[in-house]
């Protein structure tokens, strides 16, 4: 029996011995998962940090991209304003000096007339080669896309719903209308 104690005594420190292996193995294993996931864990965070660093890079080189925009948008309105402008600084120079030179007798103010009508022209002729055109409205029938009815008036002469009067001549360039003539119209 001593034998046999033994063996069973054997047998028992075997199995600590195999189970205490086992969980020195479970350990070793478990720590080993544990810095891998440590590592992983590490490589993620790096790559999170690296990502919203980018996110963060786009977002301020977009709002500089839309500042330039604007910038420009800006500039090149202003750079047409003054090309319009241009334009029509010649007419200015011709109504300044007409008016410095306002005729003292009714002969003189005939050729007066005759240039500052030359002006008009001049200003209607910018006008035109920029793309503005004068609405047809004098005599026309009224069309709310084109006129504007200020009044509506008796006018035997006239069929209704034609314009008798012009006050303010409209606008447009292309489709675009950039001005509707004001008009009185027939009842």
């Amino acid at each position: 029996m001593t034998k046999n104690k033994q063996k069973t005594s054997n047998q028992g420190y075997q199995e600590e011995t195999n189970s205490d292996t086992i969980r020195e193995d479970s350990l070793t294993s478990l720590t080993a998962e544990i810095e891998q996931l440590k590592e992983a864990l590490e490589t993620a965070q790096r790559k999170e940090l690296e990502n919203l660093e980018a996110l963060q890079r786009e977002r301020a080189d977009f709002k500089n991209y839309m500042k330039r925009i604007d910038r420009e948008r800006e500039s090149n309105a202003q750079e047409y304003k003054i090309k319009i402008l241009k334009n029509y600084l010649p007419v200015l120079d011709d109504m300044q000096l007409a008016m410095r030179n306002q005729p003292a007798t009714f002969e003189e103010g005939q050729k007066w007339i005759e240039g500052v009508d030359l002006i008009l022209r001049k200003f209607e002729t910018i006008n035109k080669n920029e793309g503005l055109e004068q609405i047809d409205a004098e005599n026309a029938l009224f069309d709310p896309i084109y006129h504007e009815a200020i009044s509506m008036e008796d006018a035997p002469d006239v069929p209704s719903g034609t314009i008798i009067d012009v006050l303010k001549n409209g606008y447009k360039i292309g489709d675009r209308i950039i001005r509707h003539a004001m008009v009185r119209v027939a009842k």
